[in-house]
């Protein structure tokens, strides 16, 4: 396999980070990068004038740098909701054709299920952030990538999918 930049989408909750974690631990050279990881650099932003949309930007420069370095994959794992995120973030990869988009989607309800289970095991609540995000992702599902319907397959089972279809 050439080295591959694989973009794990979705909503709050679909599963994305166990699956990329999982993804990441296929190969032998690998690196996984959590976008929200990137989003917390940031302390504190209280001018409107400054760059929106750095977690995109950085995350494709991460990205960009890893495979330069000569790991064969590198997961980024984060929440794409248009085209123009997908676009920033890819701009800044500068390798374009090595770069695949896969979005995690299940059902509303499934999702909001799996949020209880998060919440039992004392992580934080994704509240509101879970309809916003879905209802952006099905309005934009052209641009989003190849879909992958989680409601029934386990974490490995996706994994297994995505390296399928590489």
């Amino acid at each position: 396999m050439s080295r591959k930049i694989i973009t794990i989408n979705g909503s709050p909750g679909v599963g994305k980070s166990t699956t990329a974690e999982l993804l990441a631990q296929s190969f032998q050279n690998s690196v996984w990068i959590r976008g929200d990881d990137i989003k917390h650099w940031i302390v504190s932003r209280n001018s409107e004038e400054l760059t929106k949309g750095l977690t995109y930007i950085n995350g494709g420069a991460c990205c960009r740098n890893y495979l330069k370095a000569g790991y064969e994959l590198v997961v980024f794992e984060y929440v794409f909701t248009k085209k123009a995120d997908v676009d920033r973030f890819i701009e800044n990869c500068g390798i374009k054709e090595s770069c695949l988009l896969f979005t995690l989607i299940a059902p509303l309800s499934v999702i909001k299920q799996r949020e209880i289970l998060r919440l039992s095991q004392n992580r934080k609540s994704l509240g509101e952030a879970v309809d916003i995000a879905y209802d952006e992702i099905i309005k934009n599902r052209i641009d989003l990538g190849t879909f992958i319907d989680t409601e029934f397959l386990s974490p490995q089972q996706v994994c297994q999918l995505i390296l399928s279809l590489l």
